[in-house]
């Protein structure tokens, strides 16, 4: 007997909507499973990225200053043990402390932008050195050696901001870009009267992470052991930076408010949304999951109602001599068809879904592959080949059940 001949017979007892409806639940849970899991590879793409980060990675933490340490009776340098003991936290990546300069600076600017308008800029400095690795510019420049003339330096962001939102506009100066500024050199004038050294200073980028300026740590080595200030020594550690585990980030948080440590509270508000964010994804990969279990459970409902419909024709073909095996695989075949359909529908909607992902958030200056991720398509693989399993395990069961004597 042809397969046609045999799908007419048992097709005519069925009605579609039915099937319609447990399919398109499928669907829907199917399509929500992959789009929250494509969406989590998404947002941690973007957590590992140190240059898009939601919610820097970095925190620069201190102790909190209080009237006792105003009135010099307390300090609010990190011991040795709380260093050892943050370093060794879970959500803790590593972790660098801030070497200050132990020695007289001083820098000397000036700036004749026209011959109307000169900036001469004169201060003492306080500058740090941190290891390279949390550092966010990337320069070849960034290297100094003892033969070295030119001391290459980095300053916080927030500097040219205020000097071209504040201090420009007070003076009725003009603005200066980061490009501009780069182009001028500056003195650094370090040590005392009687052992002073002047170095050129170049700005070779503007930190993000850091807000304060920034030199070699080869160099403050160096300067703090040639030009060191007995008065100005301190090997004390007042300030550290740590990369964190942003996926961590509320443990390390419960930390700080223990010991009473302080950090951007910004960084920490916008850290946090990356967890809300990771949070909402998994409460929409469960409610996917609940979804396709219930669609499941109706589409099993249906294909066991199919089969009990077409029970005397099934029974007739067997009577008949049509084998077992083949009414199992005709069966089997329409459930992978439906369940490659379901498959391809849904990645086909997610490619829809990642490119208007991709939209938003390239408007809000984050990058993100269009590709699907290969974990999604193993996920949905995985999955279909659960349901088509447990799918024709019940169809062996009702099939072989109508040969049983009554």
């Amino acid at each position: 007997m042809k397969i046609s001949t045999v799908s007419k017979i048992i097709l005519k007892t069925q009605k579609p909507a039915q099937l319609i409806a447990a399919l398109l639940g499928c669907l829907i849970g199917f399509l929500l499973i992959i789009t929250s899991v494509q969406n989590y590879f998404n947002l941690n793409s973007v957590l590992s990225d140190k240059d898009q980060a939601i919610g820097s990675q970095y925190l620069v933490i201190n102790k909190k200053v209080s009237l006792l340490n105003s009135l010099n009776l307390k300090k609010s340098a990190f011991t040795k043990a709380q260093l050892e003991e943050i370093e060794t936290l879970p959500s803790v990546e590593k972790i660098s402390t801030f070497t200050p300069n132990q020695f007289e600076a001083r820098a000397y600017l000036q700036l004749s932008l026209d011959q109307q308008n000169q900036i001469e800029l004169k201060t003492d400095l306080f500058l740090e050195s941190i290891e390279n690795s949390f550092i966010d510019v990337k320069s070849e420049d960034w290297k100094w050696n003892i033969d070295d003339e030119v001391v290459p330096v980095i300053l916080p962001a927030d500097f040219i901001n205020l000097y071209n939102f504040t201090y420009a506009p007070a003076r009725n100066l003009p603005q200066i870009s980061k490009s501009t500024i780069q182009m001028f050199g500056f003195k650094i004038i370090i040590g005392n009267e009687n052992n002073e050294t002047t170095f050129k200073g170049k700005i070779i980028g503007f930190s993000n992470r850091i807000t304060s300026m920034i030199v070699p740590l080869s160099f403050m080595n160096y300067a703090n052991e040639k030009y060191k200030n007995e008065t100005l020594s301190n090997q004390d550690y007042y300030r550290l930076i740590v990369k964190i585990n942003p996926s961590k980030l509320s443990d390390f948080n419960k930390f700080l408010n223990e010991k009473g440590f302080e950090t951007n509270n910004e960084l920490l508000k916008s850290a946090k949304l990356s967890s809300v964010l990771q949070i909402t994804l998994t409460f929409v990969f469960l409610i996917g999951m609940l979804m396709i279990l219930n669609a499941f459970s109706g589409f099993l409902l249906y294909l066991q109602l199919t089969i009990t419909k077409s029970k005397y024709e099934l029974e007739t073909l067997l009577r008949l001599g049509y084998p077992h095996r083949k009414l199992v695989n005709w069966y089997a075949t329409g459930v992978l068809i439906l369940l490659l359909s379901i498959f391809t529908i849904s990645f086909s909607f997610l490619k829809y879904i990642q490119i208007k992902v991709i939209d938003f958030m390239t408007e809000y200056g984050f990058e993100v592959s269009s590709d699907i991720n290969n974990s999604v398509i193993y996920i949905g693989v995985f999955v279909v080949l659960i349901l088509f399993v447990l799918f024709y395990l019940s169809i062996i069961r009702q099939i072989y059940k109508l040969s049983l004597p009554k």
